[in-house]
């Protein structure tokens, strides 16, 4: 980049940092629920989830992520997902709109640069009246990387699969609980693999292939970015539960290891890590399980 880019990317900056300073006080705050209250509304209602993070806002408006490119169909599903109302499936945003001061540093400082650029973006589905289901959910330890507080959110979190039959959507080197005790108290773990990358291109047969391995009683969790947004809710449409819940495995492998950064995790697909420099490429290492293995029941190339 040379002087003139940087000189311009500079003042660039430094107009939207300062028009959103403006901006920010003609807006309300959307009402995001509580850890525990999301958690509650989910279990009462035998509710499905779909989240619309950062990814997905800058998707929608036609940026391509590194695992998804955002193409005029994902835009126009996504879109239709920002206004879902209803008891079944509840749409979930970032508890970002106020007290960012909870977080670190780090977080502190994406969220607010985020907003310089995007603010106006979130107001074009935002409603005054609606509650919104927190995102967060499945982002309980590298906001705040407090032991004390992600013990208490994962007693809560894991009452979401008790004894259920899971069937995970994932990508291959997603490995969910893979490793870990996440989901030892559900009752079976069966895995759909889809595409790492640009999953949406084949979201019919991922959806199709869903329908047919799933029984009434199935619990559907998906982490494949924006997809599982869509994913989610066409999956309520068509009478079963499933939750949107990207991360959430990384988050607890970082949790058990006490960290205090977005590590790589052996074996297992780390986006943030890679964006941090923290790591050379976004999977580290390999993770072989046998178990893993078995529980697959199909495969989307």
């Amino acid at each position: 980049m040379n002087i003139i880019d940087k000189i311009y990317k500079r003042i660039r900056w430094e107009f939207y940092k300062h028009w959103d300073g403006i901006y920010k006080h003609f807006c309300f705050t959307p009402y995001v629920m509580k850890y525990d209250e999301c958690i509650d509304y989910i279990n009462r209602n035998h509710a499905s989830l779909a989240r619309i993070g950062d990814g997905e806002l800058i998707c929608m408006f036609g940026k391509d992520l590194n695992f998804q490119k955002s193409t005029p169909e994902i835009r126009k599903r996504l879109r239709e997902i920002c206004h879902v109302n209803g008891k079944k499936i509840i749409l979930g945003i970032p508890d970002i709109f106020e007290h960012l001061e909870r977080y670190t540093p780090v977080e502190q400082d994406f969220w607010k640069s985020h907003f310089y650029f995007n603010r106006g973006k979130w107001y074009t589905f935002l409603r005054r009246e609606k509650k919104y289901a927190n995102a967060f959910l499945s982002r309980f330890y590298g906001m705040e990387y407090n032991q004390k507080l992600t013990e208490w959110r994962l007693s809560q979190l894991v009452t979401l699969w008790e004894n259920r039959d899971v069937i995970f959507i994932e990508g291959r080197d997603s490995k969910l609980g893979v490793g870990n005790d996440l989901f030892s108290n559900a009752h079976s773990i069966r895995r759909i693999i889809a595409p790492s990358k640009d999953a949406f291109n084949k979201y019919e047969v991922i959806f199709e292939t869903a329908r047919a391995k799933a029984t009434p009683d199935s619990l559907f969790i998906i982490a494949l970015g924006p997809t599982a947004t869509i994913l989610a809710y066409d999956l309520s449409e068509a009478g079963y539960q499933a939750l949107d819940l990207g991360h959430f495995d990384i988050e607890y492998e970082w949790y058990r290891m006490g960290v205090k950064e977005k590590v790589p995790v052996k074996g297992k697909y780390s986006n943030e890590a890679a964006i941090l420099k923290l790591a050379d490429s976004e999977v580290v290492g390999e993770l072989k399980s046998k178990s893993y293995e078995q529980q697959i029941i199909a495969t989307v190339q």
